[in-house]
């Protein structure tokens, strides 16, 4: 009986000897698995060191004459099925590509049913986001504690005054804050428009006028649907929506309500489960 692995223009033929039951056999048969371990463990090396070529044979240059892209620059590389993935950011966006040094190829990879390409994109920005939590920090307009602060962990919160999502898990945040205990932090940027831009400002200036406008208050509909007061406009508010608007950008985040954590993990949308599943990890 024979086994056959073919690996590229390798071929290996492992002979298992036939051996009558007696005193012999479990002898040789201590030394044919040390040989069968020896070979699969060759098998692997061989494999792995085949992947690696694939991304080895890919860089910048490779990358922009099959693109024909000059800005862009390479987040992340690794093997996976034979193929190199390859994901790279250019105008603030991160675009996921396989293939080797003469093809790419854009799509998502699915395996026995996962999202290859969902569990890398999820990967790298968590770890963009990790790295921008100062910045973001510094575009933070209220800040909400819970009675008890029972974890390290933050929430951030990115969201709209006239975003209707926005509002209606506006709720639900504070009930889960004070079930896990954590501080949540908010920052207001507009994706409706000049009008949305003008009730951010309003927002973020009542705040600053005065500390009892706390996101309690801003969750209230009243001032949200009124019309925007002169004294409720301010250079300050102004400032601070513009570097949350450029933040937003470099980040890609185009939809709100968005969550991130402390730790870079995060989701978007208005599902009060997906947000709460970020503090079961």
């Amino acid at each position: 009986m024979y086994f056959k692995a073919k690996a590229g223009q390798v071929v290996i033929v492992l002979v298992l000897l036939k051996i009558k039951a007696g005193s012999n056999f479990y002898k040789f048969r201590g030394i044919l698995m040390k040989i069968f371990l020896s070979i699969i463990m060759f098998i692997f090396t061989f494999f792995t060191f085949a992947l690696a070529d694939v991304c080895d044979e890919i860089d910048g240059n490779s990358i922009s004459s099959t693109l024909e892209l000059e800005n862009f620059s390479v987040i992340s590389k690794r093997a996976v099925n034979g193929l190199c993935e390859v994901i790279i950011k250019t105008d603030n966006k991160i675009i996921p590509f396989y293939g080797n040094k003469n093809f790419l190829i854009t799509g998502e990879m699915y395996q026995k049913g996962t999202n290859i390409t969902a569990e890398a994109m999820y990967n790298v920005n968590k770890q963009r986001l990790v790295s921008e939590i100062r910045a973001i920090d510094d575009c933070v307009s209220f800040v909400w504690k819970p009675k008890k602060i029972k974890t390290k962990k933050i929430l951030y919160m990115f969201t709209d005054p006239l975003c209707p999502y926005c509002n209606r898990i506006g709720k639900d945040i504070f009930n889960l804050s004070e079930k896990y205990g954590f501080v949540l932090k908010v920052i207001i940027f507009s994706v409706h428009g000049e009008k949305g831009r003008e009730k951010s400002v309003e927002a973020i200036c009542r705040n600053l006028k005065d500390s009892s406008f706390d996101f309690a208050a801003y969750s209230k509909d009243d001032w949200k649907q009124a019309e925007v007061l002169p004294l409720y406009k301010c250079q300050k508010g102004y400032e601070i929506l513009e570097k949350a608007e450029t933040l937003a950008d470099s980040l890609a985040i185009d939809a709100v309500p968005f969550f991130v954590t402390s730790d870079g993990d995060y989701v978007s949308g208005a599902s009060r489960e997906d947000v709460e599943d970020l503090f079961k990890k």
